[in-house]
């Protein structure tokens, strides 16, 4: 019986559960051929890291981005001042 053949009315739930049922996904997986988003390289791709505050709910008098601007492979660097930020805290206007 595949995944896709299976009609929910024909299934009892006292059958499935405590069972181990294989998932369509399983196989890939299983044998490493599974695709995850870290193996897509696309060409000029480019990675984001965020850096947040050490210490919860301070107040950030300024930022120094000199250091990271200053490295080869750094295309942007952004600091709250850049993007918008809603009322409570949720970033709006950078994607």
């Amino acid at each position: 019986m595949s995944v896709d053949s299976v009609d929910p009315d024909d299934v009892d739930a006292a059958d499935i559960l405590g069972s181990a049922i294989e998932r369509r996904e399983d196989p890939a997986l299983l044998t490493g051929d599974a695709e995850y988003t870290d193996d897509i390289q696309l060409p000029r791709m480019t990675h984001m890291a965020v850096k947040r505050s050490q210490h919860a709910h301070a107040a950030i008098e300024g930022v120094d981005t000199s250091a990271a601007e200053a490295m080869d492979d750094v295309v942007a660097v952004y600091t709250a001042e850049d993007i918008d930020v809603d009322a409570d805290g949720d970033v709006t206007g950078l994607f």
